[in-house]
C-alpha cells in the first residue's frame, strides 16, 4: 500500500466535511416485526484541513483532523443455569448428582445425594459468588437453551491527524517531513452484567485504547537532468491494546479465594473464566484479554534513479527494521 500526504501551495485552501448513518432515518428492514424500531446505529464522521504557504514559493503546511464515532446496539442469547440449580437443585432436570465422596476414584459405586440437591455446605464458596452475579433467566425461563436476552451499548471513537511540511531549498532539491497521530477507543460490553461473558458481537470485552504515531522525513535532489536521488525515513510507533472492565481487582485471587488466578502485576487482574458445558461462559472467556502491544517499525528507502538516452534505470535499498514488545 502506497500513502500519499498532502501537500501545501502558495494559496490557503481549507475543507470541512461531515458523514452521518443513523438508523432512526433509515427504512426499516422489511422483516422487521410490526412495532419494532431499527437497532441503534450511529455514525459520525467529520474534519477539517487547511494548507498553505510558510513561505511563497518556499514553504507549505498542509494540516487535517478527523473523527470517526459509532454507537450501536449489540444483542443476542445467552444460556445460563436456572435460579434453582446455582442452589445445587437438579430436582426436573433429567440429570443425576452424584456425591463426589462417596465411592471409588474412578467415578464407580458413587450415592446420588438425597433428593437430587447438593446440600448448600457443599457448594464451594467461589461457585456459590459467582452464580449470584448471574441475572436471572428472562425468557424461556423453563428452558436450558437460550433463556437469557441481552441488550447493550457499544461505543467506538478515532481520532486522526496529520501534518506536512515542505521545503525547497533551490531548484534542485526539495525536502519534507510528515507526522501523524491516531487515537482510537471502544468499548465493547459483556452480556451477563457482573458475571461477564463473552461480548455480544465477539469482540474484546472491555474498553480498547489505541495510539499509532508514525512521522517521516524525506527528499529529493537532482545531481543533472538525468539523475535524480530520493530518500526516505520513517518510524512507526504502535500502542494498542485491550483490558476488561473488572481489571483493577484481583478477583480471582483476593475475592474467590482461587489460588494462581492472578499475579502481581496489573494486566493479570479481573475474573478468571468459568467454562460449563452447555452453558454460557462466565467471567472472563476471552484467552487474548487483556493485551498490550508496544511495537516499533523503522524504514529507511534510498533510490537512484539514471537515465541513459532511451533507458531508465534505477537503484536503491530498503531496510525495516521491527521492534515487537507485546504483553498478551
Amino acid at each position: 500500500i502506497n500513502v500519499f500526504t498532502k501537500s501545501g501551495t502558495n494559496g490557503f485552501h481549507g475543507t470541512a466535511w461531515e458523514y452521518n448513518t443513523i438508523s432512526a432515518l433509515a427504512a426499516k428492514n422489511y422483516f422487521l416485526p410490526v412495532g419494532k424500531v431499527n437497532p441503534k446505529y450511529i455514525l459520525n464522521q467529520f474534519g477539517a484541513n487547511i494548507g498553505g504557504p510558510i513561505v511563497r514559493n518556499k514553504a507549505f503546511f498542509f494540516v487535517n483532523w478527523e473523527r470517526s464515532r459509532r454507537s450501536q446496539a449489540v444483542n443476542g442469547f445467552q444460556t445460563i443455569a436456572p435460579v434453582s440449580i446455582r442452589t445445587g437443585n437438579f430436582q426436573g432436570t433429567g440429570v443425576t448428582i452424584y456425591d463426589p465422596s462417596t465411592g471409588n476414584a474412578d467415578g464407580t459405586g458413587r450415592t446420588p445425594f438425597q433428593d437430587n440437591i447438593i446440600p448448600p455446605g457443599r457448594i464451594s464458596t467461589a461457585a456459590a459468588m459467582m452464580a449470584a452475579l448471574l441475572p436471572a433467566p428472562n425468557i424461556n425461563t423453563t428452558s436450558l437453551s437460550n433463556n437469557y436476552f441481552a441488550s447493550d451499548s457499544a461505543e467506538y471513537t478515532r481520532d486522526t491527524i496529520d501534518s506536512r511540511v515542505d521545503y525547497n531549498p533551490s531548484s534542485k532539491s526539495t525536502v519534507f517531513g510528515r507526522y501523524s497521530i491516531q487515537r482510537t477507543n471502544l468499548f465493547d460490553p459483556q452480556p451477563l452484567g457482573a458475571a461477564g461473558g463473552n461480548t455480544l458481537d465477539g469482540g474484546q470485552p472491555g474498553t480498547a485504547p489505541s495510539i499509532i504515531q508514525p512521522v517521516g522525513i524525506g527528499g529529493t535532489y537532482a545531481f543533472s537532468p538525468t539523475v535524480l536521488l530520493d530518500a526516505n525515513f520513517g518510524y512507526t510507533r504502535q500502542g494498542l491494546s485491550a483490558e476488561n472492565s473488572d481489571i483493577g481487582t484481583n478477583y480471582g485471587l483476593t475475592v474467590l479465594k482461587i489460588p494462581g488466578t492472578n499475579g502481581t502485576s496489573r494486566l493479570y487482574g479481573g475474573y478468571p473464566q468459568f467454562g460449563m458445558t452447555g452453558l454460557s461462559s462466565i467471567g472472563n472467556p476471552n484467552a487474548s484479554n487483556p493485551f498490550q502491544f508496544r511495537d516499533n517499525v523503522y524504514t529507511t528507502a534510498v533510490n537512484l534513479t539514471a537515465i541513459f538516452g532511451k533507458h531508465s534505470t534505477r537503484y536503491g535499498l530498503e531496510y525495516e527494521h521491527y521492534g515487537v514488545n507485546n504483553f498478551q
